[in-house]
């Protein structure tokens, strides 16, 4: 990653407490990892009203998807739209 600032969003689902509670630690750990990197997190399902798979759909109609996300097994049915990718080519195999 370069040294200047980056930010990007994540769409996580918010199922429960602990899980909402879970990717806000993952997005504070990368942007202590990655400093000036900010993270943006989209956080939905209950206890948010917004169902995660009817946001991205959404996003991804209006040209803004998410730099990154977690849908669980959700995610098949993205990949085959070509809504998300494999990030193999851009992580250094060393």
């Amino acid at each position: 990653m370069s040294s200047g600032a980056a930010k990007l969003t994540l769409l996580w689902p918010t199922y429960t407490q602990e899980k909402a509670d879970w990717g806000k630690r993952i997005a504070d750990g990368y942007q202590k990892a990655f400093p000036g990197t900010t993270v943006d997190g989209i956080y939905t399902g209950a206890p948010n009203t917004q169902d995660p798979y009817q946001k991205l759909t959404a996003m991804a109609s209006a040209g803004t998807p998410r730099d990154a996300i977690w849908l669980g097994s959700g995610w098949v049915s993205f990949a085959v739209k070509g809504v998300i990718r494999s990030l193999d080519d851009l992580v250094s195999s060393s």
